[in-house]
């Protein structure tokens, strides 16, 4: 008798457990991720894309500030004492025209300027080399797209141009996934563990129905 309410139990812990799984606490499945699509940069429409995206680009909408005014008025501005380099963007973008900020030291100071470039000229400029980059921006170049698990893809996040051997990728698009993302391997996985869950339950149900009728044989 007690072997057969042992039996009965551990079926009935295994058919419930089944019924609530992970996959049904926590539907969107385990651990939260990334997944990154990359395209190359071929052409104007799409260069603009990107640039318009990337943190390396400082996108000014409408009106520029008052110091990229005058540089662009004056065809240059000279400042006093040095600029920290760190603080210039790669490029500008100031009614649809891009420029690449540049500083030179002279005797009196700091000569800041802004070249106009075109939209494949800024996306050379914006780029950072693929070597500078994390394992999972090369895989994403390599194959077209990417999925990590855990902390998001800086470069990505910030939606920074890459360059490998001359051409040029960007993220199109990106969504968040987990490690049960395949929705049709999730039903899947969903429906074998409810038929299991209950296919449990009932032999558990069956066999402690049947025990009274043996304990009087």
């Amino acid at each position: 008798m007690r072997r057969e309410l042992l039996v009965v139990g551990v079926l009935g812990l295994v058919g419930v457990g089944l019924l609530l799984n992970p996959v049904y606490l926590f539907p969107q499945g385990g651990e939260s991720g990334h997944r990154y699509w990359t395209e190359e940069i071929g052409s104007n429409a799409t260069a603009k894309q990107a640039l318009y995206g990337s943190d390396d680009v400082l996108t000014t909408n409408a009106r520029a500030t008052a110091l990229e005014t005058q540089v662009l008025r004056r065809d240059g501005l000279s400042v006093n004492g040095s600029v920290r380099s760190d603080i210039l963007y790669r490029v500008v973008s100031f009614r649809g025209e891009f420029y690449h900020p540049t500083q030179h030291q002279t005797e009196n100071g700091t000569r800041l300027s802004l070249g106009h470039l075109t939209p494949m000229e800024a996306v050379e400029h914006a780029a950072i080399p693929l070597d500078e980059t994390a394992q999972p921006v090369h895989t994403a170049v390599e194959t077209g797209s990417v999925t990590v698990y855990g902390h998001p893809v800086g470069t990505f996040e910030r939606e920074r141009i890459v360059e490998d051997d001359g051409d040029y990728y960007w993220v199109d698009r990106w969504r968040g996934v987990s490690s049960m993302a395949d929705e049709e391997s999730a039903l899947v996985l969903r429906l074998c563990a409810f038929l299991a869950g209950i296919g449990c339950l009932l032999y558990a149900g069956e066999r402690l129905w049947r025990m009274p009728a043996r304990g009087d044989a």
